[in-house]
């Protein structure tokens, strides 16, 4: 009765083991070692070992082949974590390539351009501090906006068990601006404001003015643009790979190697006055003279340093979520420089070019190289459907902070001696003034923010 038992036991769970394979689970092994299967009468069979477990019980379509030694239950997602139901992780080399869309750290601009109403004395124009003075540009966070870019990675395996190899990659994003333009025919007060350091109060610079307003004053049109850019930012990495954990549905990789980041930024300003009619005691201006000055601040952040991290990946059924840490250690160089320019256009006269604008002037212009040790860390999520055994389509999201990295906008000295604006003394022909603006390195942590989706291929 007990053989007639187990032959039922055996034929019930043939019929029900591919449903509860299908509800997560799947019954391995063979039964108890003194209870053996009948054998067809159809085909003679060897003598089984009473003191060995049979090996003839059907296994279900997600068991291994391997017999067990008795009973045990496992989960079958185990066995269903790829396309082809093979647990292991079996590429030997890889590539993608992904759609970039980034954000770097927005940064805040000091107040660049002003106005007043007409009628206001040019003394009072465009001046901080007086209750009719309008803000047109400054005093706000700019270079927030989307870059689109991409990245690219390659790697392999050095091993035939896939537990050392490298991977190299390359992401690139262009530059993003934020712009501004205003002009003015002359009707409108349009001003660059800027503190006297000779006095330490509040002054500004004409650039469009309605009426000449007193023997010494200008009467004239103009305009002023102001152009904030960050990037091009653009990185590459080479580390090597070695997978610790190496299980069904889970692995674990260290990574080390080398990082290479560049990220530059930029501040422009220029201011073009018409001069249309001068008071009797001002100087005397051709018409038609036309006087243009620029204020230029490009920075340009280079780091090389040693990479180290690691990539934890989990798999279920055809999805996985992958997620990267790492932190790079190295030197970051940092380039400031700064450099302004006045133009004179007279007509029927050459071109005068005359160092320094508003902003850039003798005192601070030149090129300002300064290194730091510094980290720069990074993580970041990716979420992946496996389409095939070669194909995955993904979607993530990372973050990096440029530790210690240098932005124009926060090189700006707004502190100005006018006795140096429009002179074309060198620093030590004028070392008796008072040297403003000034340089000092000011530094901050930008970060860059990216979502990326793509495709990757695995042979």
């Amino acid at each position: 009765m007990t053989s007639r038992f187990w032959a039922v036991l055996v034929a019930a769970l043939a019929t029900v083991t591919p449903v509860i394979g299908q509800s997560n689970f799947a019954i391995i092994g063979s039964p108890p070692k003194d209870e053996q299967l009948p054998q067809p009468k159809s085909e003679p069979q060897p003598k089984s070992d009473p003191e060995k477990p049979s090996a003839n019980l059907p296994t279900s379509p997600t068991s291994p082949a391997t017999p067990s030694t008795g009973w045990s239950i496992m989960p079958t997602w185990l066995h269903s974590l790829t396309p082809g139901g093979d647990p292991s992780w079996h590429e030997n080399c890889w590539g993608s390539a992904d759609y970039l869309a980034g954000w770097t750290r927005p940064v805040g601009t000091p107040i660049l351009v002003t106005s007043s109403p007409p009628g206001t004395a040019q003394a009072k124009a465009g001046v901080l501090g007086q209750k009719s003075t309008a803000v047109l540009f400054g005093n706000e966070a700019v270079e927030g906006d989307a870059h689109s870019g991409f990245k690219l990675a390659l790697g392999s395996w050095f091993s035939a068990d896939r537990t050392l190899g490298y991977e190299a990659g390359f992401s690139f994003l262009p530059s993003a601006s934020s712009n501004f333009f205003a002009n003015s025919n002359g009707s409108t007060i349009l001003a660059r404001p800027f503190i006297d350091a000779n006095t330490n109060s509040q002054s500004s610079l004409l650039v469009a003015f309605p009426d000449k307003s007193g023997p010494t004053g200008v009467k004239a049109a103009g305009s002023i643009s102001v152009s904030a850019s960050s990037g091009p930012f653009y990185g590459a990495y080479f580390d090597f790979r070695e997978s610790v954990i190496h299980d069904p549905g889970f692995r674990l990789t260290t990574l080390l190697g080398y990082r290479f980041i560049n990220f530059n930024d930029a501040l422009s300003i220029q201011q073009t006055t018409l001069p249309a009619d001068v008071g009797s005691g001002g100087p005397a201006i051709k018409p038609g003279t036309q006087i243009t000055a620029q204020d230029n601040f490009t920075t340009q952040n280079m780091f090389n340093g040693c990479d180290i991290g690691f990539e934890a990946e989990v798999v279920r059924r055809n999805w996985s979520l992958s997620w990267v840490a790492k932190v790079a250690v190295g030197e970051l160089q940092r380039d400031v420089n700064i450099n302004g320019a006045t133009q004179v256009s007279v007509p029927g006269s050459p071109v005068n070019n005359i160092p320094g604008g508003l902003l850039a002037l003798s005192s601070n212009s030149g090129n300002h190289v300064t290194d730091i040790f510094t980290a720069v860390p990074e993580t970041g999520l990716n979420l992946t459907w496996i389409i095939t055994d070669h194909v995955r389509l993904r979607v993530g999201y990372s973050v990096l902070v440029l530790m210690h990295s240098a932005r124009a906008v926060d090189q700006v000295d707004t502190s100005v001696n006018p006795k140096l604006i429009n002179s074309s003394l060198n620093p030590p022909a004028s070392s008796g003034l008072l040297q403003q603006p000034a340089f000092s390195l000011n530094p901050s942590n930008m970060w860059l923010q990216m979502v990326n989706a793509g495709l990757e291929l695995r042979f």
